[in-house]
């Protein structure tokens, strides 16, 4: 009977683990629902990602790694896995132009598999050897739950969906028109620019397109809403997942996850914001995409490293990089950083340098061959020490007020930079037996040195450069999780409760420094004194000083010393992390969205007539429009991100804003005015689109036609608007405001 209560015990755990996966899906859906989405599309979407994505990942993971030991383990790298597979189907599809069909490609992944007799036992359902702690996983859908609450408040409520006329932040317009194009173009082009090839991370937009092909859905409700909802699962279900698998222990993985909602961060100065915390930034979707993918190839690199990976698990790490290089251009650099400390380990030890080499060169290579076709977004860059401290508001403030050299302010800058991600210095506490000789330290170490250095030297012309951070949070943050975890491993069991109650105390008397700090930096301009910031920082390295000193006077008693390291370890993390929880200023920065220009509204014929345009003309049809800038009316140096027409009607244009393109950014260095706001680089071109609208001919309407333009997108508050039009075109459909023309062949 033993045997019998035992297995009805399993029972109830693993109903209950998979009752928490239940609630995680229907918070999902409640959320779509009030933001929009109706209850046929939901479907749709979660049962295309079940068989575009769960189904061919799965299969590929277990042929390539075997079968994962617990459920969580297995949904999560399917779908991670199953992200690439998508992309190399939807390629495939998209490019022989029978993009209609990618919803059949899993058929042809189930057929190898069934053909192909190694293959065909993976298509056989098992049981797992175990499953995720109960408490875990209600945890998890805790943090998920929150993560999705936030999302919701901070974007969603911010960006309704059309018909309502709200401006949403401009970048979510750019990033649904690539979505759109890449429905039926491989790879896809400029939305602004229809005949210019993307070169761009654009693999989330690839993503958002396969999704919207195989689910029937349209691709602005999959770009604004849908697609987010499983990538925040799969983020908090890898960060999760890599610490508990470092660490040994699942309390520690949750932790890591919850950690990443706050973020933790040491935010000494009042005037001083978080730089690059924020691991969930919706308004980023390429960033979004592409910090499930981080996780787990890094998970692969230090497998091989630790020289315990099978030709197949190799094949995964190759395939894993080969999608992160198109999701973010700043992901695999940082990696490679990782990979190359852990090479120099095993140069110096004499150990494992084979695969480190074989990692760091095909990581080198991915970079290498990717740069040339997906790893855009770099024009405009320049590289200077102190580039990212110079840009910041507070530096040209300083300078007005202090008497300091600017190259000591920007070192003072650049040392309270670093202190907000103190943090993750938990995890120095692995520098010691049995750890310091696991390439995993290491590559998490280089991995937080490269992003740090990236952010440092390069200057974009939009702060790009903080997403180099931005991408390793997480990271850094299973790597402060893995210090803490270390250390409580080594006090002993019976001090449990000692351990808490030194996590608690350190954790209050941390949080009273931080909050002695902020109030010595000043108030919220830094108008007194550089010396101010500069006493920060001495009195924080003397308290830890102080406590570095007390913890070696009391070395002689073990079991206590073990139990105050523990307790340090812990309380970093509170002080980091309760001070930034309770100012929420953090969950600020994700309604930013809200700040002018994008607060307002479009007109109601602007968003009824380019919906128009998405419904009723054919998805690769090329039009023209009079809209560059942000405020409509068309006005010399205006800021020309008006995206929203190709975003709404999700069609390329011959022309549009154009602040994003790369010529556009490259040209930063040799122009007065700021990124936004500088002239097109094409003056016929400008022309003759301009014409089109204020000084028809149609000779100017059959060359149009000829670059593959078909339909005018015309709005008389945005420049003239010529009667003439009427004669030479057909007009299609007319609010007064909003026109749209059909051009006629040229005869």
């Amino acid at each position: 009977m033993p045997d019998a209560g035992g297995g009805r015990i399993h029972h109830v755990r693993r109903a209950s683990g998979v009752a928490a996966g239940v609630v995680a899906v229907a918070a999902s859906w409640v959320v779509a629902s009030l933001y929009g989405v109706s209850s046929a599309d939901i479907a749709r979407y979660l049962l295309a990602s079940l068989w575009s994505i769960l189904l061919p990942g799965a299969l590929v993971h277990r042929a390539l790694r075997g079968r994962s030991r617990d459920l969580l383990s297995e949904v999560t790298w399917a779908f991670v896995v199953g992200l690439v597979v998508q992309l190399v189907a939807w390629a495939i599809f998209v490019g022989l132009g029978v993009g209609g069909w990618l919803a059949a490609y899993p058929l042809i992944v189930l057929a190898v598999f069934a053909a192909v007799p190694a293959l065909r036992v993976h298509l056989r359902p098992g049981r797992y050897e175990s499953s995720t702690p109960v408490p875990v996983a209600w945890g998890l859908t805790a943090a998920y739950v929150v993560s999705i609450g936030l999302l919701a408040y901070g974007t969603f409520r911010v960006s309704p969906l059309p018909p309502s006329t709200r401006r949403w932040y401009q970048d979510l317009y750019w990033h649904a028109a690539i979505s759109a194009d890449a429905r039926h173009s491989v790879p896809p082009v400029v939305p602004q620019l229809g005949n210019q090839t993307l070169k761009y991370h654009w693999f989330s937009n690839a993503h958002m397109a396969a999704d919207s092909l195989v689910s029937g859905v349209d691709v602005l409700t999959v770009t604004a809403r849908l697609w987010y909802l499983p990538i925040y699962a799969a983020l908090t279900a890898t960060t999760y997942l890599l610490a508990a698998h470092l660490t040994r222990r699942a309390w520690a993985g949750l932790l890591a996850a919850v950690l990443i909602l706050v973020p933790p961060g040491f935010l000494l100065l009042q005037w001083l914001p978080g730089i690059a915390q924020d691991s969930y930034i919706p308004l980023s979707p390429s960033q979004m995409f592409s910090l499930p993918l981080i996780a787990l190839t890094v998970w692969l690199l230090i497998d091989v490293c630790r020289a315990r990976a099978s030709a197949g698990t190799w094949v995964l790490f190759v395939f894993l990089a080969i999608g992160l290089s198109g999701a973010k251009s700043s992901s695999l650099p940082t990696v490679l950083g990782g990979a190359g400390l852990a090479l120099l380990l095993s140069l110096a030890r004499r150990t494992g340098r084979t695969a480190a080499a074989c990692a760091t060169a095909a990581v080198a290579v991915v970079i290498a061959v990717s740069s040339r076709f997906v790893a855009g977004g770099t024009s405009g860059s320049t590289f200077r020490p102190d580039a990212t401290v110079r840009s910041l508001k507070v530096f040209q403030q300083f300078s007005s007020h202090s008497h300091l050299q600017h190259r000591a302010l920007a070192v003072l800058l650049l040392v309270l930079i670093v202190l907000q991600v103190g943090y993750g210095l938990v995890g120095l506490f692995l520098l010691r037996r049995p750890h310091v000789a696991d390439p995993g330290v290491w590559i998490l170490i280089g991995v937080e040195i490269a992003a740090q250095i990236a952010l440092s030297v390069i200057d974009h012309p939009q702060g790009s450069q903080y997403y180099f951070v931005r991408g390793t949070d997480p990271l850094w943050t299973v790597f402060g999780v893995w210090g803490f975890a270390a250390v409580v491993a080594r006090a002993r069991p019976a001090a449990r409760w000692r351990i808490v109650t030194a996590v608690a105390g350190f954790g209050v008397l941390g949080t009273l420094l931080v909050a002695v700090a902020r109030i010595l930096g000043g108030g919220h301009q830094p108008t007194a004194s550089a010396k101010r910031a500069a006493a920060v920082v001495l009195l924080v390295g003397l308290v830890v000083v102080g406590i570095a000193f007390l913890l070696r006077l009391i070395c002689r008693r073990p079991v206590l010393h073990r139990v105050l390291i523990a307790g340090v370890a812990g309380g970093v993390l509170i002080a980091s992390t309760l001070p930034t929880l309770l100012t929420v200023g953090h969950y600020a920065q994700s309604t930013r969205s809200r700040t002018p220009p994008y607060d307002g509204h479009l007109a109601t014929a602007q968003v009824a007539g380019a919906r128009w345009v998405a419904a009723h003309t054919p998805q690769d049809d090329l039009i023209a429009t009079n809209i560059y800038c942000v405020g409509t009316v068309t006005v010399p140096h205006c800021d020309d991100r008006a995206y929203w027409v190709q975003g709404l009607t999700e069609r390329s244009s011959y022309l549009g804003g154009w602040a994003y393109e790369d010529q556009n950014q490259a040209n930063v260095l040799h122009d007065p005015h700021t990124a936004y706001r500088r002239s097109f680089w094409d003056p016929a071109r400008l022309r003759l689109n301009a014409a089109a609208f204020s000084a028809p001919t149609p000779e100017v309407l059959d060359t149009l036609y000829g670059k593959g333009v078909r339909y005018l997108f015309a709005d008389t508050t945005a420049s003239q608007v010529s009667s003439r039009l009427r004669t030479l075109a057909d007009l299609v459909w007319s609010n007064g405001r909003v026109q749209v023309y059909k051009l006629h062949a040229p005869a």
